[in-house]
């Protein structure tokens, strides 16, 4: 980092796209504007290509005079790639239901649809959009039993799976006249199965697969093999979401951090300090100076003094109780 200190951007840059666009932003900054959220892409000497999402406002001085600039980096790189896979995951998870022959729902654990295949529209004959984010009785309030009397919400499979946490295995549920059909029943084989997280007891949600056996006998075991896919392409979707989470978690912690010696930045301090001056507790602030830091610097040169910085940050990092917090003014 020293290397560039006092040099323009862009001199060290070896992609001349983004140096160019550097140097339009930089000018554009200490013209007044203001960039937020702004994302680049550039490709690093090393053939590596990045992302950063960055913001870049002028430092003005008490007069309103723009006397320099700041911009703050983060390299989201990492965040972008999981996006994209999560993207792909959840593609091929939706592609995955809707090329099967039997119809699929996934409830939530209110019993509001989030996932429907096209088969699943065609069987119950709702557009797939009008099912997102409704009961399946505010559009189908006709099902019948095995012995065709009516039945109400809490006799359907996905509701007993959902309330017993235990899955429902090829349980008859029919209805009356579906348009474009002669015959006066339609009868299909429902399953349900639970969907857990592995750190509660409860279901947070449903996987139902039903097929029409109106004119054929349900093929009990493709149904299980198919709903166990189905269940498997789910836990892999949430298991990419939860990198992704976890990839957002690091990046906050960046955002807060100071890079050179791991202790909280100026932002999390100032955020931390009007917090606890507004709080009901004593408060103690000490700042604190190295001597001679300058002198050391030209003395014995940056790389140095950045590791005089990271020595003092441990000894103060080490000094302070677990309710104080250490900070980079």
């Amino acid at each position: 980092a020293y290397q560039v200190l006092h040099m323009k951007l862009w001199i060290h840059v070896a992609d001349q796209a983004f140096a160019r666009r550097g140097a339009s932003i930089v000018r554009q900054v200490f013209l007044g504007k203001e960039f937020r959220n702004t994302e680049w892409e550039y490709i690093r000497p090393d053939g590596q290509r990045r992302q950063i999402l960055g913001h870049l406002f002028p430092l003005r001085g008490i007069n309103g005079r723009i006397l320099g600039g700041v911009a703050a980096c983060l390299d989201v790189t990492d965040r972008k790639r999981a996006e994209e896979e999560l993207r792909a995951s959840e593609k091929l998870f939706r592609d995955l239901i809707d090329s099967l022959h039997e119809g699929v729902l996934l409830y939530d654990v209110t019993g509001r649809i989030v996932v429907a295949n096209q088969q699943a529209s065609t069987l119950l004959g709702t557009p797939q959009p009008d099912m997102i984010g409704r009961r399946i009785e505010q559009f189908r309030d006709d099902f019948l039993d095995a012995d065709s009397k009516p039945i109400d919400t809490h006799q359907l499979p996905y509701y007993q799976c959902l309330k017993s946490g235990k899955p429902v295995e090829n349980a008859c549920v029919g209805f009356r006249g579906r348009p474009g059909r002669s015959s006066e029943f339609h009868w299909f084989s429902v399953s349900a199965i639970p969907l857990y997280r592995s750190d509660e007891d409860n279901p947070y949600g449903v996987l139902t697969s039903f097929s029409e056996i109106t004119d054929r006998l349900q093929h009990e075991d493709q149904l299980k093999s198919h709903v166990k896919a189905l269940a498997a392409a789910h836990q892999e979707l949430k298991q990419r979401q939860t990198l992704l989470e976890e990839a957002n978690g690091q990046l906050e912690a960046l955002a807060v951090t100071d890079g050179l010696t791991g202790l909280f930045n100026h932002r999390a301090f100032q955020e931390r300090l009007d917090e606890l001056a507004r709080g009901p507790n004593e408060l103690s602030l000490v700042l604190i100076d190295v001597d001679n830091f300058k002198l050391y610097n030209d003395a014995f040169g940056h790389p140095e003094g950045d590791g005089v910085l990271r020595r003092v940050a441990v000894m103060l990092r080490e000094s302070v109780r677990d309710s104080g917090i250490t900070a980079r003014y």
